[in-house]
């Protein structure tokens, strides 16, 4: 069935979970907004913590069983926020949560038009209309996954405990990433009371790769690494890449009903960013709240 000339997106999976998976792995916390892109590859969805995080998740053209997208006029990719708290809520609405039986429709009218939701399980009809919002752009870190000279991957598993047992410790403290010379990644933090340190050999079974052309050494906040939690639940492995700026790229792949797989990315800057960014967005606070006193 072809597009109506006022909808701009229309698209069915024929299974409910796979949305559902991937939106859960980059939600990070309650009343969550979300900006999602259309593409005619498919849908990007994106989430951010301060300026110095961001989550996306892909979910390509292949994983729908229809996906028909209109382009506007001059505006290739079109885009509308979200709150992706509200519309998982809407996911789950036909039962305690998205079953395999659980078909998911999603109607795109364009600016100013909700986003529509239609469930349909095993002929149960539901319809949801979600507000959308007007988005900035997300944020461009200037990642280049090609240019980054370091990889590592590694069992997700790893990584999750690894945050875990450095949370135990202290949850305010930031987690260094090191890498050298092919030979082994490690994660260390020092907390007020005791510190750890995590050492993972390229020999060991958990580790797929690890390629490190310039050793490397940056720290990050525990807070944000924790963020990834989520996605980490949800996959096999993780993939993790840093950059010349210490920005630290990790993919995770998402595994989905019926032998499928989607990507979710999370980028974070490191923790001398954050601070400088965290300083700006004081500076920013305060001047406004000086100019609601001054008037």
């Amino acid at each position: 069935m072809s597009l109506t000339q006022d909808i701009v997106l229309q698209c069915q999976l024929d299974d409910g979970r796979v949305l559902s998976k991937i939106l859960a792995a980059i939600h990070l916390k309650q009343n969550q907004n979300a900006t999602v892109v259309i593409t005619e590859g498919g849908l990007k969805i994106y989430t951010e913590s301060s300026q110095s995080f961001q989550a996306s998740g892909w979910l390509r053209k292949e994983l729908f069983s229809d996906f028909q997208f209109r382009q506007p006029d001059n505006d290739p990719s079109p885009m509308f926020g979200v709150n992706l708290t509200n519309l998982l809520q809407c996911l789950s609405m036909s039962e305690e949560s998205v079953s395999a039986s659980t078909a998911v429709k999603i109607c795109y009218a364009g600016p100013g038009h909700p986003l529509v939701l239609m469930l349909d399980e095993n002929g149960v009809m539901t319809d949801c209309g979600l507000r959308t919002l007007v988005t900035d752009k997300p944020l461009d870190f200037d990642f280049i996954a090609s240019t980054a000279p370091n990889k590592f991957i590694v069992r997700s598993e790893v990584l999750r405990d690894a945050f875990t047992e450095f949370d135990l410790i202290h949850s305010g403290v930031d987690v260094n990433f090191i890498l050298e010379n092919n030979q082994r990644f490690c994660m260390s933090i020092d907390g007020p009371l005791s510190a750890c340190e995590i050492e993972i050999p390229s020999t060991s079974e958990v580790v797929s790769k690890l390629e490190c052309q310039t050793p490397q050494s940056n720290s990050y906040r525990l807070s944000f690494l924790k963020l990834t939690f989520q996605s980490l639940g949800l996959s096999r492995d993780a993939c993790i890449r840093m950059n010349s700026k210490g920005i630290l790229s990790m993919q995770v792949m998402i595994v989905l009903p019926n032998q499928q797989s989607a990507v979710v990315e999370f980028l974070v800057c490191p923790s001398i960013a954050s601070d400088e960014v965290d300083q700006q967005e004081q500076n920013t606070r305060r001047t406004e709240a000086d100019g609601e006193d001054s008037s």
